[in-house]
């Protein structure tokens, strides 16, 4: 193992904090027999390859190392390994979703690192088999973000949708959408359906038909739980995710979305509103940030009513520059 290793001018190579000299060293440790051990040099060194999603020069060529360890490591870190490994293919998903990822806006050092990972695929194929749900979750997470693959990936994915553990099926459902295939079922459990109409968003768009719309409406309202998943796809929020899959089925004009949407933000905060209120101020300035002194339309004046009277909203410094970006300057 480790052929090549220190071939790799690492002391030249920046990590997060400073140079990459160390991190052969953790990655040998984390072939260490003392288990402590291997999760502190796995956590180590994803900490130098990655940071708040931004890759580091280090990143491509350690990500053959990681995928070795994947194979011949110990099974006890190959769910780490997969997540580490998902964060380093797409960084945050949020980019991407509710497409896949696109190499014309990606960064030369993004693009390195989707092509590192990718050659990973084989092992993802025979991981989403595997006895330990974490590691079959990360696994089918994985497939869904390299299309060209597509054709080994949708037949080993196809049997996981009737995975036992419902947020493994819906995982694999909603890999199975964003390569383009609608191999599944609406039926099952309430995680699996809202992944299926995600998917089927993803897949068909305005041609989704009726039971995928209501199913999103029903998310995005809020209807459905749990408000929280362990589905990798935007951090387990399936409410968020299918509020995002919503602008794929709805014209921008439609009132049903809009509605739906004003009636939503008071109930979420946080985070949890991001993509409510994005997708909110997206279906009301479509033209983007008014020009100062512009009137606002009704529709707008409906929406800026319900930011300013949720105290929420003001509360998170992102989603506050996100309202203002579209509302000042002149408030």
């Amino acid at each position: 193992m480790f052929d090549g290793l220190d071939d790799v001018n690492w002391h030249d190579l920046p990590a997060t904090y400073g140079s990459a000299a160390g991190v052969p060293a953790k990655l040998r440790a984390t072939m260490s027999p003392d288990p402590e051990v291997r999760r502190r040099a796995l956590s180590s060194c994803d900490g130098d390859l990655v940071h708040q999603g931004h890759r580091n020069d280090c990143a491509p060529p350690a990500i053959p190392f990681l995928l070795e360890i994947l194979a011949h490591g110990h099974p006890d870190l190959r769910s780490d390994l997969l997540e580490a490994l998902l964060m380093l293919a797409v960084g945050y998903d949020e980019t991407w979703l509710p497409e896949t990822f696109a190499a014309d806006r990606a960064t030369p050092i993004e693009v390195a690192c989707h092509a590192a990972v990718e050659r990973g695929v084989p092992q993802f194929t025979a991981l989403v088999q595997d006895p330990d749900s974490p590691v079959r979750r990360y696994a089918a997470a994985l497939l869904g973000w390299f299309p060209a693959c597509a054709a080994t990936s949708v037949p080993a994915l196809m049997p996981v949708v009737d995975d036992p553990d419902p947020s493994v099926a819906a995982t694999a459902v909603l890999a199975l959408g964003l390569l383009g295939s609608d191999h599944f079922s609406v039926r099952g459990p309430a995680l699996v359906r809202g992944a299926a109409a995600i998917a089927r968003a993803r897949v068909h768009g305005p041609a989704a038909g009726p039971e995928v719309t209501a199913e999103l409406l029903r998310w995005v309202s809020g209807e459905a739980e749990p408000l929280g998943t362990e589905i990798p796809y935007y951090e387990g929020n399936l409410h968020g995710y299918a509020t995002l899959a919503l602008g794929q089925v709805l014209p921008d004009d439609s009132d049903e979305a809009f509605e739906t949407l004003l009636a939503r933000i008071p109930q979420v905060q946080g985070m949890l509103a991001v993509p409510v209120v994005a997708e909110a101020l997206r279906r009301a300035f479509p033209d983007g940030p008014r020009p100062p002194g512009s009137a606002l339309n009704p529709r707008q004046q409906r929406l800026v009513h319900v930011l300013t009277t949720t105290p929420a909203i003001g509360e998170l410094i992102n989603l506050s520059a996100m309202v203002d970006a579209f509302v000042v300057p002149d408030r």
